[in-house]
């Protein structure tokens, strides 16, 4: 009995420093496992980081697409690095487009995207380790929803505030929704909604007109943007959202309801105190990430 107890508590050491170890993510470059939290994951499934490649085989690798957030998206991936005079029929830059849109379940399926196939032409010395990259680039948002307040008094409405109902994730996370009530007139007012936001995934948000570039730097003379809309909005007041330009990881978006009137034709309040109607706030912008894998022809 005495040996059995010190060989079970070793066991469970080992146990628990295999599941440490699982965990790990290598520094510089990408595990073949899916490490966004909640936009577009896309990794290289083929070849595989650390892996073989056999050079009496056609060579043809492979990215795994996948949108682990809500929003429903469309991008395209480019690899570089291999060395055309050893991957014969590697132009250089090459490209896949692809879309991300739920299934009958709601789900999102995982696309796989290859490229080649490539002859393998090596010598002695080619039988070294290379490098295959890949960026990604592609639309994506988040959907959040939030119950506003309108208040027919409009000096005293200090309990009246807008709060988050749910937000799909995305590269950016929505961190808060504030509301500010200005009176214009006796009955009419504007409504301006800030919805903060932070970076929260590894990447960079990038100018529209670059999703498409094949292999070519962003253009850095042209800032980001971050556009929204809304939908839901009691009335027929416009909503209106300002483009908003990245600099750095935080991000403010405003939007307008202008001129509110809060009396109806007859003379009467359109909303009781502290009316909450539910808004959805959609936020669109465009994102890029870097892959790489390290593999050994053989």
């Amino acid at each position: 009995m005495k040996l059995i107890i010190p060989a079970l508590i070793i066991i469970a050491i080992l146990l628990a420093g295999c599941q440490e170890l699982k965990n790990i993510k290598l520094p510089g470059i990408d595990n073949e496992v899916e490490t966004s939290s909640g936009s577009i994951t896309a990794y290289f499934v083929n070849p595989k980081t650390g892996g073989n490649v056999l050079s009496e085989y056609p060579f043809s690798p492979a990215i795994r697409v996948k949108s682990l957030g809500g929003y429903e998206s469309e991008g395209q991936t480019c690899i570089s690095g291999l060395d055309s005079n050893i991957f014969s029929g590697f132009s250089g830059c090459e490209c896949t487009t692809f879309q991300q849109i739920k299934d009958d379940s709601g789900v999102f399926q995982p696309e796989d995207l290859t490229f080649g196939p490539y002859t393998i032409h090596i010598t002695k010395d080619d039988r070294k380790e290379h490098i295959v990259s890949a960026v990604t680039r592609y639309l994506y948002g988040n959907e959040v929803k939030a119950n506003i307040c309108i208040s027919k008094d409009i000096y005293e409405n200090t309990g009246c505030s807008p709060s988050i109902t749910s937000s799909t994730s995305g590269p950016l996370d929505i961190t808060s929704i504030e509301q500010e009530t200005i009176p214009i007139s006796e009955d009419v007012v504007t409504l301006i909604f800030r919805i903060k936001a932070t970076q929260e995934e590894n990447g960079r948000f990038i100018p529209e007109e670059d999703m498409n570039g094949q292999c070519t730097p962003v253009n850095l003379e042209e800032l980001p943007k971050v556009e929204a809309r809304v939908k839901g909005f009691p009335t027929r007041t416009p909503v209106v959202c300002k483009d908003v330009e990245i600099e750095g990881k935080e991000v403010i978006i405003v939007c307008e309801a202008k001129d509110l009137n809060l009396i109806g034709p007859g003379g009467t309040s359109i909303f009781g105190d502290n009316y909450n109607p539910e808004l959805t706030f959609e936020i669109r912008y465009f994102f890029e990430t870097t892959s790489s894998s390290r593999f050994t022809v053989q």
